[in-house]
């Protein structure tokens, strides 16, 4: 029999009158009391989605399904319930409990409807079984039988790339580690679940319950129905109730940074332990750097933190509208995210000890020393790289993107063998077999993924700004977004495909990108009416230096590799111009 004793939290989204917002809070703080005097009753509380908005969201907990079920079948619910109808729309409510990742599926969610239709008629009660988490030796096979092959084809692909076998072990394990990490936990194991759900919840579950449909002659509610959501609040105890209210996201942001700080701190100092008593001779350059080791371990904790942290932050105000988007593009933003934190992590460590080094010349790292420098570049490392993701947005997503190519283009001109590549073109940076043209293919690859989670961000602001009046044209934030999201494809197959390795694809891709590109400037009268005046001064300044510079190249008084740079120069440029308007455009000062 199983264990009926779980807590059972209760999350339940409202959508309220907006000019009835003071009635509104005391219905909600009247419920608040009556669930108090409830025996098993552990806590609620409830918040408003921001000031202007018409969503509401409250959260409580109770002992255990019977007491619960006690709670939701009571005559005083009901009269709560029936007493908030004039002003309270649709009801989605979730429970759950655990906390078993991906082993611990919802409890049985359903939304509560006010009136029946044709194709929605109310039936009644209906009853769902409630199951519970798996026991730790299932989730554990379950687990390997999806990691196993996965991890088996990854080593396999990985053999045939050119050059990955001589990398160090710590840089193959985590080039590996960085690529089968979100193929596990967006795909694979959320698949593998799902086929072997039968058997991680065979005689799991603990108990049945009733969800109550409304009347099905009770009023029409005002507003339609919020697409189907779940939240996570903070909680209180019943006796600050009333004060209930989920932290500031600034404050919460700050002090979670400050704990993966310490732990990336913690790891860093053993890490820095094992790495100065292995190491025969550590310096911060040399035949055992200490700069790769602490770029390496940066990289490692950037992935960490930037993964939970924009994982976990998706809920919070703000950042909803990230709930709703379609699996594979929530994938694909958060894999950009990460490598994008990822990348800026190892270069900028690596870059930062060897500057480093210019001026400690032959300095011998001891094993103190190699403690507290590991510990406090990994510490720092988890602190912004948390502090970064937990509350992105469109513009800190432009100051990434622009960082990040910046950073990477920057960093393979000064690593290159051929000292002279500028005499030639500028995509001659990635033909070469070695280090520097897989930083500059890579960038050009990860930066187009991040153009495409860029696109999502854009396409956000803009519905947000169309809606409220600002922009005139309804179909400008697809068409618009659509456009990003092709550039940032152009952009990715310019580093798939090297020069050297497809010349056609390669200048079909480049192309492609600065089409995109021209298409965004010339059409942007109509696909962002609305936008302030001074905004397509600026875009025709841009496109007036596109057009000088091609007339410059087609005369022979720019080289190949000048156009080249200087073209790139003006997108990106642009991308970021485009952004600081996009972010004003709504207000009057």
């Amino acid at each position: 029999m199983a264990d009926p004793a779980h807590p059972i939290t209760v999350a339940i989204e409202r959508r309220i009158d907006p000019v009835r917002t003071a009635e509104a809070t005391s219905w909600m703080q009247a419920g608040t009391d009556l669930a108090t005097g409830f025996d098993g009753f552990l806590g609620s509380g409830w918040v408003r989605a921001g000031e202007a908005s018409d969503l509401w969201y409250m959260l409580y907990r109770f002992r255990d399904i019977p007491t619960l079920e006690a709670w939701e079948q009571s005559p005083q619910r009901a009269w709560w319930l029936d007493s908030g109808r004039a002003f309270s729309s649709e009801v989605r409510v979730e429970r759950r409990t655990g906390i078993e990742g991906w082993f611990d599926a919802p409890f049985a969610t359903h939304v509560e409807s006010r009136t029946a239709t044709d194709a929605a008629p109310a039936t009644g009660p209906v009853q769902q079984p409630i199951p519970l988490a798996p026991p730790r030796w299932k989730q554990a096979v379950t687990i390997w039988v999806g990691f196993f092959p996965t991890n088996l084809l990854a080593s396999w692909l990985l053999g045939f790339v050119p050059g990955f076998a001589e990398l160090p072990l710590v840089v193959r394990v985590l080039i590996s580690t960085l690529a089968l990490t979100p193929v596990m936990t967006y795909a694979v194991l959320p698949w593998v679940t799902r086929m072997l759900r039968p058997w991680l919840q065979r005689s799991r579950c603990a108990a049945t319950r009733t969800a109550r449909e409304r009347p099905a002659n009770g009023p029409r509610a005002p507003y339609p129905a919020p697409a189907a959501r779940s939240y996570t609040f903070a909680m209180s105890t019943p006796v600050a109730a009333e004060a209930a209210t989920a932290p500031a996201p600034g404050r919460r942001a700050e002090s979670e940074s400050i704990y993966a700080a310490l732990a990336a701190g913690v790891v860093g100092a053993v890490y820095g332990l094992l790495v100065s008593l292995l190491a025969d001779d550590l310096r911060l350059v040399g035949d055992d750097p200490f700069a790769v080791f602490a770029a390496a371990g940066a990289a490692v904790v950037a992935a960490a933190a930037s993964t939970t942290e924009y994982w976990r932050s998706r809920g919070r105000p703000g950042q909803e509208w990230r709930l709703d988007l379609a699996p594979w593009k929530f994938t694909v933003n958060t894999v950009s995210v990460v490598i994008v934190h990822t990348a800026l992590a190892f270069v900028s460590v690596y870059a930062l000890y060897r500057v480093l080094a210019l001026g400690f010349i032959g300095l011998p790292i001891v094993t103190f020393w190699a403690v507290v420098l590991m510990a406090v570049t990994l510490g720092l490392t988890a602190w912004v790289v948390w502090l970064s993701v937990s509350s992105m947005n469109t513009q800190r997503m432009s100051s990434l993107l622009l960082s990040f190519i910046a950073i990477g283009t920057l960093t393979a001109t000064v690593t290159t063998p051929d000292p002279e590549w500028w005499m030639v073109h500028f995509s001659h940076l990635g033909t070469f077999d070695d280090w520097s043209s897989w930083v500059f293919n890579g960038t050009l690859i990860a930066g187009g993924l991040l153009v495409t989670t860029f696109a999502v961000y854009i396409a956000n602001d803009m519905v947000a700004l169309t809606d409220s009046g600002v922009l005139g044209n309804p179909r400008g934030s697809r068409i618009v977004s659509t456009l990003f999201v092709a550039m940032g494809v152009m952009l990715a197959c310019v580093g798939i495909f090297p020069v050297d390795v497809n010349l056609w694809l390669h200048n079909l891709s480049a192309s492609g990108m600065a089409l995109m590109y021209l298409v965004l400037l010339i059409g942007g009268p109509r696909f962002l009416r609305g936008m302030p005046r001074t905004y397509f001064v600026a875009a025709w300044t841009f496109l007036a230096a596109m057009v000088v510079s091609v007339v410059l190249f087609a005369v022979g008084y720019f080289s190949l590799t000048a156009f080249e740079i200087i073209v790139f120069a003006l997108i990106f440029g642009w991308i970021a111009v485009f952004i600081r308007f996009l972010g004003v455009a709504g207000r009057n000062d």
